[in-house]
């Protein structure tokens, strides 16, 4: 006879949460995940739950919730109407007692949450049933008020809107429940909104509901179609509860930011005159969360800066039109400072989401913006980026290696740093330059602060090289930028080797960015020094295991660039690359595909010079010398054997 399934399962729920070791539990675990896909865990499951003298510890009876629920999602549309009809009876059996409170350890929030997402399933899937038990609720907890008749309602309805998007669902009771929803859905913000203002002196116990009444509304405002305007306009109490989650950092806070960004970015047509009022209401209520994000960001709550840093800069991209209006002058030039600040907070990827907005308003026309977006506030950003982009103070190699690989992903460009610089350069111009060459030029200057220069002059190459080599710029522009740029390069290639690796790996490729400028003006002057200077730094670089790929890939592009100059020079300069090649000074030999790059670029040289058959025999020694060592390196290291 086969064993009662039901005491299988309660065996393993013991072996996997008791003490009967680890081998035990793993193979209970097995047992379970297998078993929870079969037909005969329905019934056993709803066993679990309903049987109270089994007296499960909760994490069994949260396993068989969480069993049934994943089963709800999908296999319960591939049941039959008999099977929906019994199982139904059980789960209805189940709430009444989670409703009457006749089972206490039903009301442990995970479990009764999944409880109401197992109901919510079998209500869906009969629509019109569904539609009459919410509006029962409805009316009995506005007539009443009772609250533990409210928290079913905002569990239960909440968890209609998650199957709804969840849940694997006929195409016409989903469609019909939609319909339903939408019905529904402005009662239902209405009493959501009233438990949420209700004060913990006016009723204790509905207070108490608060957290369960914002992660409904959070689910409701799509359903009811609510925009910050239309909130404002039906219940600016409400919207103002938002705010003052966000300003007093109420456990609440997080989910009352979702509710803000959803409404935000809800598009609606009002009426100018209520845009105007609830756009100032909200700005001044986000401008006084600015205690919060410093506290936040002091005390490194990421969850909160996130939370706050995402609805600040959502709302100021999408009202950007109205923040340069400058109707409110101080209120927009303070959240542009918010914005300021938040984008320099420690954990850059949470300081990206506020990139987007300087986008935006570069995109606007500069006469048109409120005077401190002209100039002022892209003078401040590009402080922050620069600060941003920077490597931490101290000794590189003692820098923490998730620190290194979060600012080198800040700094890869995915996430808007180099759209962000190339606004910035765009509106400044020279003057980007001309912020940057003081600490280019001074020999005081920390390495960290060399770097990141070069890297913002590198990010922008690009820029500039199209305002160089256009013509219909006034020649005393084209005079200073030129000039600036080669103030740049001079103070690449006259430091000494004392040179920090990491600002000649930033250097070497810059250089390799302007190898078609270079070449330009050493053509129109006659004069190669800054071809040689540029050649002898980047073989430098080459010896160094951190700027050896970016030296390669700089050194093909100037011998591409630079060919017709290269070709009247002595080969020397071309040549001395390869003395890298096999590595020196305790060097690591060179990369493969930097050693390719090189060869590469000497070719190309090569093909029209004069000197070509003492280029390539340079080439070809270094090669053959470099054989030979591996042949020896091999042949020392067999050991012969005489054959019998």
């Amino acid at each position: 006879m086969a064993e009662n399934p039901l005491l299988v399962v309660l065996r393993s729920l013991q072996a996997l949460y008791g003490m009967e070791g680890s081998t035990r539990q793993q193979e209970a675990n097995e047992f379970l995940n297998n078993f929870a896909v079969s037909d005969t865990a329905w019934s056993v499951g709803l066993q679990l739950l309903q049987e109270e003298t089994l007296a499960l510890p909760p994490e069994a009876l949260f396993f068989a919730a969480n069993m049934l629920h994943n089963k709800a999602r999908r296999e319960w549309v591939r049941l039959s109407a008999e099977q929906k009809a019994g199982l139904k009876t059980s789960l209805q059996t189940v709430i009444q007692a989670l409703q009457s409170g006749s089972r206490l350890e039903y009301h442990q929030g995970p479990l009764a949450r999944k409880l109401c997402a197992i109901y919510a399933v079998a209500m869906i899937s009969s629509p019109d049933e569904c539609r009459s038990l919410l509006l029962q609720l409805l009316t009995s907890c506005s007539a009443r008020g009772d609250a533990g008749e409210l928290a079913f309602l905002l569990a239960f309805s909440r968890c209609v809107c998650e199957e709804m998007e969840e849940a694997e669902l006929a195409f016409i009771a989903k469609d019909t429940m939609e319909v339903h929803l939408s019905v529904l859905s402005g009662d239902m913000v209405a009493l959501t909104g009233k438990i949420i203002l209700i004060r913990e002196g006016q009723n204790s116990h509905v207070a108490a509901l608060h957290g369960e009444a914002f992660a409904c509304l959070n689910v409701w405002i799509r359903r009811a179609g609510l925009s910050l305007v239309s909130l404002y306009s039906k219940d600016k109490a409400v919207l103002l509860a938002l705010l003052d989650a966000l300003q007093t950092k109420s456990r609440h806070l997080q989910v009352c930011a979702e509710i803000l960004t959803k409404l935000i970015t809800v598009a609606s047509y009002p009426t100018p005159a209520y845009l105007e009022m609830t756009l100032l209401v909200v700005a001044q209520g986000l401008l006084k969360t600015r205690a919060t994000c410093e506290s936040a960001i002091g005390a490194e709550e990421e969850e909160v800066s996130h939370a706050l840093t995402d609805v600040i800069s959502t709302f100021c991209e999408t009202y950007a039109d109205w923040i340069l209006e400058g109707v409110h002058p101080e209120k927009a030039t303070a959240l542009g400072e918010l914005m300021l600040y938040l984008g320099s907070q420690p954990r850059r990827q949470i300081a990206s989401l506020t990139l987007e907005f300087w986008m935006v308003i570069q995109d606007k026309p500069v006469a048109s913006r409120l005077w401190f977006y002209q100039q002022d506030a892209f003078v401040h950003l590009f402080d922050v980026m620069l600060k941003q982009c920077s490597f931490p103070p101290g000794n590189a190699e003692d820098i923490d290696e998730l620190e290194y690989d979060d600012l080198n992903a800040f700094r890869s460009g995915f996430q808007g740093v180099s759209d962000a610089f190339i606004a910035i350069f765009s509106l400044l111009k020279a003057e980007y330059l001309a912020c940057l060459l003081p600490v280019l030029s001074a020999a005081s200057s920390k390495w960290q602060n060399v770097e990141v220069a070069l890297f913002a002059v590198s990010t922008v190459a690009d820029e500039i090289k199209k305002m160089l080599s256009n013509t219909s710029a006034g020649a005393l522009h084209q005079a200073n930028l030129e000039s600036m740029i080669l103030q740049v390069l001079q103070a690449i290639l006259v430091s000494t080797a004392s040179a920090h690796p990491l600002v000649i790996t930033t250097a070497s490729r810059l250089l390799g960015q302007f190898a078609g400028w270079i070449n330009k003006q050493a053509l129109a002057a006659r004069a190669f020094d800054t071809i040689e200077a540029v050649l002898q730094y980047l073989t430098g670089a080459l010896g160094l295991e951190s700027s050896c790929v970016n030296a390669a890939k700089s050194f093909m592009q100037v011998a591409t660039s630079c060919t017709s100059c290269l070709i009247e020079m002595q080969p020397g300069f071309l040549v001395a690359s390869v003395q890298h090649f096999g590595g020196v000074s305790g060097q690591k030999a060179m990369p493969i595909e930097g050693r390719l790059l090189v060869i590469e670029g000497i070719i190309r040289v090569a093909a029209v010079s004069m000197n070509c058959s003492a280029i390539l025999q340079t080439v070809l020694n270094d090669s053959l010398s470099r054989l030979d060592q591996v042949l020896v390196a091999t042949s020392s290291e067999k050991t012969w054997f005489r054959l019998p």
